[in-house]
């Protein structure tokens, strides 16, 4: 497998700049695992990027990564961008050592109504891929929009919050050790009867899920009744 660190020499921004227009939905969301500003050109896309900043195994990922030449149906060549590639941190998530993945991100009607031209950049794809010991994934809304997607937009707005208070943080955090396994309603009542200092409390609770020092099961809508644990899950478990 290659060296990572050849993977960041290699690509370093976008082969391609995402261009607005009045058909699709385009934008950029902030990313502190790409350090900058992400483009995307579709709704879908938004949403996969999403997962990809708040999934703690993804340690760097890129949108519009590279270009992969291929020969057409028409015979001509031609060259194929995938969505994303996702470099995954191997020290995060024992037994989740996933090698870089390109992914495309595409909406099922379009995999449908365009799949004539799509098998042939898929072929190339996934040929690049194994060649490089990579993967190529193809996401539908059927991976991307669920319950998971749902705790990773609510969950995204916590986990840039770096000013905890150590207090609040401690007393979350020894509260669960007690309970041993506990719903967020638990948590703040078991350690407090004061409102104000629930609401606080609660909020901290957030951000230390968000940050995956406490764990939950992520692929179920979080609520007040949820179980709380120390060990956080990801979208492939």
């Amino acid at each position: 497998m290659e060296n990572p660190k050849s993977i960041y020499d290699y690509i370093k921004k976008p082969v391609r700049k995402v261009i607005n227009n009045a058909i699709s939905q385009t934008g950029e969301i902030p990313s502190t695992k790409s350090g900058r500003m992400v483009s995307y050109e579709s709704g879908i896309e938004a949403d996969f990027a999403q997962i990809l900043e708040f999934d703690k195994n993804v340690e760097y990922f890129i949108e519009q990564p590279l270009k992969i030449p291929y020969i057409g149906e028409d015979g001509k060549d031609h060259e194929y961008t995938p969505d994303f590639l996702a470099y995954y941190n191997p020290h995060v998530s024992p037994g989740k050592h996933f090698p870089p993945t390109l992914f495309e991100v595409k909406p099922i009607r379009k995999l449908e109504s365009d799949a004539r031209v799509l098998e042939y950049k898929f072929a190339a794809a996934k040929k690049f891929a194994e060649e490089k010991q990579w993967r190529f994934l193809i996401m539908t809304e059927n991976e991307i929009r669920t319950p998971y997607l749902e705790n990773v937009k609510f969950f995204l707005r916590y986990k840039y919050e770096t000013e905890t208070e150590e207090g609040l943080v401690a007393t979350v955090m020894e509260t669960l050790e007690k309970l041993k396994e506990a719903t967020p309603w638990e948590i703040i009542a078991a350690a407090t009867s004061n409102t104000t200092r629930r609401a606080q409390l609660l909020y901290t609770l957030w951000c230390l899920l968000a940050h995956g020092f406490i764990g939950c099961n992520l692929n179920e809508k979080i609520n007040m009744q949820s179980i709380l644990w120390h060990k956080t899950a990801s979208m492939y478990d």
